[in-house]
């Protein structure tokens, strides 16, 4: 008579295993980004939006110092904008983080 316990005893073990396993796994918290001058790098990436329009780079639009605010605070990518900021030419730039000056004409 045991093996007739273990038999039916195995796919029931099998059944609440696999039923562990079909949990959705949670969901990743809402970040919310403050595009304010107190975000992570705030001010670098305002002073670097300034110099890449000195520069010419077309990444230095409207946007520009906002979409540099909320890269830095979400981690994604390093603007390096401190460095951005003070670079000399493009291709310093360009070894500041390459994310920048795609479209530097210079």
């Amino acid at each position: 008579m045991k093996p007739i316990r273990l038999l039916l005893a195995l796919p029931l073990a099998l059944v609440a295993a696999c039923a562990a396993c079909t949990k959705p796994p949670p969901e990743p918290p809402i970040v919310v980004v403050d595009a304010s001058t107190d975000a992570p790098g705030g001010d670098d990436c305002a002073r670097a939006c300034a110099h890449l329009a000195e520069l010419g780079c077309p990444e230095a639009g409207d946007a520009c110092a906002t979409t540099c605010r909320k890269t830095q605070a979400s981690h994604l990518t390093e603007l390096a904008p401190a460095c951005v900021a003070v670079a000399r030419d493009v291709a310093a730039v360009r070894a500041c983080s390459p994310a920048w000056s795609r479209g530097c004409a210079r």
